[in-house]
């Protein structure tokens, strides 16, 4: 289960960066790569997850928020060196506030002992695609669309979160979340900025 659930982080993390990457360049992914956010919709990531109940368990939680943390924090490394010195400012921010948010994440699942991703293929796969990035004006754009993805993925997550039942784990995630709402915020307002610059 933990490999599969590492398996579609991955594959949705770099599944995005590269439909962003694509669509930059003028070129199609497939016969709708915008991103669909409506209520019936719902990820690869969730589908996995979620038993009949619609209910996640306190591991797979942990699990799959780590693994989206290590993400986060491996695309923002990237961005403090290829990105626009605005782009460098936010990826800082990212790296920082998901580092944190994932040591704290770690002490309650070693608490409990549940399993912390730890994969270093989800950080060569999403460095390899953010390599072939890393030429032309269309960085800043994909990292900034995949953040917008990432960040609704987290905060979709950590909303189910809301009802495990570990209370410790609940807990954290109810603090979390607005945190996770305010980088949605944060890389919306700089996704309109962009727009309009460009």
């Amino acid at each position: 289960m933990q490999r599969h659930l590492l398996s579609i982080a991955i594959i949705a993390t770099v599944s995005s960066f590269t439909a962003s990457f694509v669509s930059g360049q003028g070129l199609t992914t497939g016969p709708d790569p915008e991103r669909q956010t409506g209520n019936d919709e719902q990820s690869a990531l969730e589908r996995l997850i979620a038993d009949d109940n619609g209910m996640i368990s306190p591991s797979e939680f942990v699990e799959a928020a780590s693994a989206n943390h290590i993400a986060q924090v491996a695309a923002a490394n990237a961005a403090l060196q290829d990105g626009s010195s605005e782009i460098r400012a936010y990826a800082s921010e990212m790296s920082e506030g998901f580092a944190e948010i994932n040591a704290e994440l770690g002490a309650i699942a070693d608490e409990y002992d549940l399993e912390m991703s730890d994969d270093p293929d989800l950080v060569d796969s999403i460095q390899t695609v953010l390599l072939e990035m890393r030429e032309g004006e269309s960085f800043d754009a994909a990292y900034i669309s995949n953040q917008i993805d990432a960040h609704q993925e987290a905060i979709e997550l950590y909303r189910d979160a809301l009802r495990l039942s570990n209370d410790d784990l609940a807990a954290f995630a109810n603090e979390t979340l607005p945190q996770l709402q305010g980088y949605l915020q944060m890389t919306d307002a700089l996704d309109a900025q962009q727009v309009t610059g460009s």
